[in-house]
Parts: structure tokens; C-alpha cells; sequence
């Protein structure tokens, strides 16, 4: 057996990659033995305090460790810990898992189906190369016009309804600099593949995710601000006292009580809609129509850190309150991550989708897996189809862009 200090040496030599190969056979062979699980959680609980630079490692060795430790794992003989609809891990998995992800300093992530272990079955990938997702956006402006930001320069863009619309470091400011003018609206819409930052002309700033839209005035007038989303957008919204700031969405209002920064995900291909707020206050209600919810007829107010909850068909909807949302999971896309925790291969591959501008087709059905951590999204569609495949997530590539998921 192995001795701790063993252990912690070879483990150092390898992330550092000053090991030779009989190390790293022996580094390898120890891996399966369930007597090193405390050794290694040990490790990994003191061992990374230390600078990250001096344990990153180049990517065939991620690629190492990483297909190891899912190859290996689960054929070890540990109790196994339920987990909700029928799924099951080891625990082991999750904080082996997540040293992985802290080692990758260049965002190569870690990905754990939570299902008994199975043999990996590699397959030839041969997907167009799709970079990842970037800034770009469209706006269009009150009279039809389209400008496709992704290929305009800093600058002034155009004058509309008293703003002064210009473009600075792919960010879009509205500095209104006239009352008097008849607000027209304006809208910004980031394709597949896109997000982007815009400045309303209150100041607000406003985020957009891959395939979301805003609409809102070119100068906010009279005793409200109201702008109409639709995807995911994050808000930061500073206090107007007398003149509320005001979210609607095809299912929903969301008023911003004082300053507020929150986030709203209303995709039209999700069953579930979700307003988080990180700071400040909200009140969220149901939009006109949609009677027949349990919803307070007053709107559901939110507090910092709670989340409301819509779900059902339309004129069915129920407004539920989530006290503890997992904060990170909603802000991940923000901060460059997509984090899959609790996710199932559909929610996955929806967010893939998006920000590669892929199309994804399950001729025979979904099937049932359950995903948990984060991956950087700067990672080419290539990469990120491997880490599926160590997943076990059986598909084809067609015409480069089209992923069949496989039973």
C-alpha cells in the first residue's frame, strides 16, 4: 500500500510534470485503491492553497488524470449515496472531480455523469471547428434598420429619439440627452452564439445571453421605465424614486422595488422560468393573461438571494418562491462558465446549443443522466464533445454542426 507522503509526492511530480514514466505508472495504479480516497481528499483539501501556477498542467496531461480518474472510479467497490430521481454517485467522484477543475488553470472542466460507472466508448469526433460563442449582437433601430455590432467599430452609431447611441469596447451606451423628444424603441437581440452589454439610458446596465432579446425606449419618459426581455438577461438597476423599473416577459412581471441586480432566464424552450436576486428588492407577478396560478394576486416579493419560480402551461402557471437558489449555477453564464449542476442531458445540451449554434436531435428519445460542476465556456465545440464522450453520452456529428444524441 501506498504511504500518504507517497501519495502527495507523486501527485505533485505529475500536476507539475516533473514526473518520469515509472511515477506515473505508479501514480496510476495507486489511483484505484479505495485506501488512498482519504489521502488524496486530504491533499487535495490542503495542497491547492498554494499558487495554482505551480500545479497547472499542459492539456494531454488534464486529459490524463481526467480520463483516469473517470475510467477507473467507478469500477471501485464504495458505497454508493442515492441521489434524487433514481440517479446515484460515488462519493469520491466530487471532490476528486473538482481538484481536476481547480488544476485546469487554462478551463478545461470536469464532468461526472451520476449513474453506475460503465465502460467509456471512445468514438472519432469530426465536428466543424466552432469556436465558441463571442460578443456581437443586432440592433434595430425605430425605423427597421439592422446593425450587426459584432463588425461595427467604436463610436458613434446613431441618434435616436434624444438618446445618442455609441459603441465603445463591445458595449452599447444610450446617453439621452433630451426629454423633450417622442421616445421610439429600440431592439437588441444576441443570436446563438452571441451575448452582449448595453446601457439603457436611465443607466441601467443590462447583460444579454446567447439567444435573448431586450426592447426598451430610446429615453425613458413619464412615471415608469419598462423595458420587454425575452432568453436570459442579468439587470443592475439603480433606485428612481416615483418611477419603478419594470421587466415583462411573456410570462411574467418583474418590478424593481429599489436598486436591484438580478437575473432573469425566460428561454421559450424551457418549461421553467426563473428571476434571481443578488442585491436589492423585488416584485414579481404573473403577465396579463395568465390567470388561474397560485400566485399571490399582489405579486411574490423577493428578498437578496431568492429566487421566484415559474413554472406550468400557459394560464397554469404557479409562482413559487426559492429561498436558497444556487447562486452560481444562475450567474455561471455571466462569469464565463456553464455550470451543470443537477442538470439533466437536456438542460446540457440546450445551453450548448445556444452558445455554440449547434442543433441537437434525439430521434430516439432523452436519456436519462445527471450532470454536476462547471466548465469554462471558452472551450472550442470539439473539446467540449470529448468531455461528453467521457461522460458516456453516446452521439454522431452530422454536416459538422448537428449532434444526434444516441440511447
Amino acid at each position: 500500500m501506498m504511504t500518504s507522503e507517497r501519495l502527495h509526492y507523486l501527485l505533485e511530480r505529475y500536476f507539475q510534470q516533473s514526473c518520469t514514466e515509472e511515477e506515473r505508472q505508479e501514480l496510476m495504479q495507486a489511483l484505484p485503491e479505495a485506501v488512498h480516497e482519504v489521502q488524496l481528499k486530504d491533499w487535495i483539501d490542503t495542497g491547492f492553497h498554494r499558487p495554482l501556477p505551480a500545479y497547472a498542467m499542459d492539456r494531454q496531461a488534464a486529459d490524463e488524470i481526467l480520463g483516469s480518474i473517470l475510467q477507473v472510479t467507478p469500477q471501485r467497490e464504495t458505497p454508493v449515496v442515492d441521489m434524487p430521481a433514481g440517479s446515484r454517485r460515488r462519493p469520491f467522484f466530487r471532490w476528486v472531480a473538482a481538484a481536476v477543475l481547480v488544476i485546469l488553470s487554462a478551463g478545461l472542466a470536469w464532468w461526472l455523469l451520476r449513474s453506475p460507472g460503465q465502460e467509456i466508448t471512445r468514438q472519432t469526433i469530426t465536428p466543424a471547428r466552432i469556436e465558441p460563442g463571442k460578443t456581437g449582437a443586432i440592433l434595430t433601430l425605430a425605423d427597421g434598420r439592422q446593425l450587426v455590432l459584432d463588425s461595427l467599430g467604436n463610436g458613434l452609431l446613431a441618434n435616436e429619439g434624444g438618446s445618442a447611441i455609441t459603441l465603445a469596447n463591445g458595449q452599447l451606451y444610450y446617453d439621452a440627452r433630451s426629454s423633450t423628444e417622442a421616445a421610439v424603441y429600440n431592439t437588441m437581440t444576441t443570436p446563438r452564439g452571441r451575448q452582449f452589454q448595453l446601457r439603457l439610458p436611465d443607466g441601467t446596465a443590462v447583460w444579454l445571453n446567447a439567444a435573448s432579446s431586450i426592447r426598451f425606449p430610446s429615453v425613458f419618459a413619464g412615471k415608469e421605465r419598462k423595458v420587454r426581455i425575452s432568453g436570459e438577461v442579468y439587470f443592475e438597476v439603480q433606485e428612481e424614486k416615483g418611477r419603478p423599473f419594470i421587466v415583462e416577459t411573456d410570462r411574467e412581471s418583474v418590478v424593481v422595488t429599489k436598486h436591484a441586480n438580478y437575473n432573469i432566464n425566460v428561454y421559450a424552450d424551457m418549461s421553467v422560468s426563473n428571476t434571481t436576486l443578488l442585491e436589492g428588492g423585488l416584485l414579481v407577478s404573473l403577465a396579463e393573461g395568465e390567470a388561474g396560478s397560485v400566485a399571490p394576486s399582489a405579486g411574490l416579493p423577493l428578498k437578496p438571494g431568492q429566487q421566484a419560480r415559474l413554472s406550468g402551461d400557459a394560464g397554469k402557471r404557479s409562482l413559487q418562491l426559492v429561498s436558497q437558489p444556487d447562486l452560481e449555477k444562475v450567474m455561471a453564464w455571466k462569469n464565463g462558465f456553464f455550470n451543470f449542476e443537477g442538470a439533466g442531458l437536456e438542460e446540457v445540451m440546450q445551453q450548448l446549443a445556444r452558445w455554440y449554434d449547434i442543433d441537437v436531435l434525439y430521434p430516439q428519445g432523452i436519456p436519462e443522466m445527471t450532470f454536476g460542476g462547471e466548465m469554462s465556456r471558452s472551450l472550442p465545440l470539439a473539446d467540449v464533445l470529448e468531455l461528453l464522450q467521457r461522460a458516456r453520452v453516446k452521439f454522431r456529428v452530422e454536416d459538422g454542426k448537428r449532434v444526434v444524441v444516441l440511447p
